[in-house]
């Protein structure tokens, strides 16, 4: 498979990446685009599997669109499929991954472009809550308020879910007067979310 820009006044094409790719998440202003490509097999290893499990492990690309040049921010990383949320300014990722087996034992990750690098977002304590998708899959919830990240998560001691802003300082609730905040975002932006209820 081939990633290629098409000139929309010129009709000139650049092949800019190549190879196994499974999906891509363009960044907000078009330069960046963040790329599932398929990594090592993962059907051989022990425990259950179901319909909804990647037979083989997600790496994740970012490729510069007008250098075309590929980095990998977290190599050896399994990258939920789920999950490719852009910063409102397109220059930080979010994502969920695991190293081992268990995506209940992964985490949440910020990608910044502008280094190439991951690094482990911080919860302040927080649980993140993985749902079932119908076709059986995780699904970790997390998306932008902003520049600011925001997830699906419990905190210690708690069996109720709500969405929290990840400030610098400490996490803020934002769904409390909700009765049951929903993981599923109906829209989000720079400024608001909008969150069913039940």
């Amino acid at each position: 498979k081939r990633l290629v820009l098409v000139g929309l006044s010129t009709g000139e094409r650049r092949v800019v990446a190549s190879g196994d790719r499974f999906d891509l998440e363009i960044a907000p202003g078009g330069r960046w685009v963040a790329v599932l490509a398929n990594g090592r097999d993962r059907q051989s290893e022990a425990g259950p599997t179901n319909t909804g499990m990647a037979p083989q492990q997600r790496r994740l690309l970012i490729v510069d669109l007008a250098s075309s040049a590929v980095a990998e921010p977290c190599p050896g990383c399994d990258v939920m499929q789920s999950l490719l949320a852009w910063s409102a300014k397109g220059d930080r990722l979010l994502v969920f991954t695991r190293t081992g087996d268990d995506w209940a034992k992964g985490g949440f990750q910020k990608i910044d472009v502008a280094t190439g690098r991951a690094q482990p977002v911080a919860l302040g304590g927080l649980t993140p809550v993985l749902t079932r998708k119908r076709d059986h899959g995780n699904w970790a919830a997390g998306a932008w308020l902003g520049e600011t990240p925001v997830i699906y998560a419990r905190p210690p001691g708690s069996d109720r879910a709500d969405w929290y802003e990840l400030a610098a300082s400490e996490p803020r609730v934002l769904t409390s007067a909700l009765a049951t905040p929903s993981p599923r975002l109906l829209a989000v932006d720079a400024t608001s979310l909008i969150v069913a209820d039940g």
